[in-house]
C-alpha cells in the first residue's frame, strides 16, 4: 500500500486533490471476520485465490501511511458500528492491541492533498 501511495504521490500536481471511498470491513460477512486470521494463513495462497482475500489496514495504519506517502489527509465522513463486530479475542494476536476506534469504524471518505515537496538549497 506505501509504495502505491508513494507513487500516487509522486505523480499529484502541488495543488491537486484525490477522494477516495474506502471500505473497512470484510467482504464477506460485513463485519471483521478476515481479523481472525493469522498473518501467515491471511498471505496464503489459498486465501489470495479464494476472492475472500480483503484489506486489513485499519484507519490508524491508512492515516500513518498516507502521511508517510507525502499527503495532508481530510476525512470527510466516517461510517461507524455502535459497538465492535468481532470480539477482540476471536482476532488475530497482531490486531488486538489496536486502539478500538480502529474497530468502530467501518468506512471513511477521504481527500488527499499532496504535502508540499521540501527542496534543498
Amino acid at each position: 500500500f506505501l509504495p502505491l501511495m508513494k507513487r500516487m504521490r509522486d505523480l499529484c500536481k502541488e495543488n491537486s486533490i484525490s477522494l477516495h471511498s474506502i471500505d473497512f470491513r470484510d467482504h464477506l460477512s460485513g463485519g471483521l471476520q478476515n481479523l481472525r486470521f493469522s498473518e501467515k494463513v491471511w498471505e496464503s495462497r489459498l486465501i489470495q485465490t479464494s476472492g475472500f482475500y480483503t484489506n486489513r489496514l485499519r484507519p490508524s495504519q491508512m492515516l500513518k501511511l498516507f502521511d508517510e506517502a507525502g499527503f495532508d489527509t481530510q476525512i470527510i465522513f466516517e461510517d461507524r458500528w455502535d459497538i465492535i463486530p468481532i470480539s477482540r479475542n476471536k482476532m488475530a494476536e497482531i490486531f488486538r492491541n489496536l486502539p478500538t476506534d480502529d474497530f468502530l469504524i467501518s468506512g471513511w471518505e477521504v481527500i488527499l492533498r499532496p504535502k508540499p515537496i521540501c527542496k534543498e538549497t
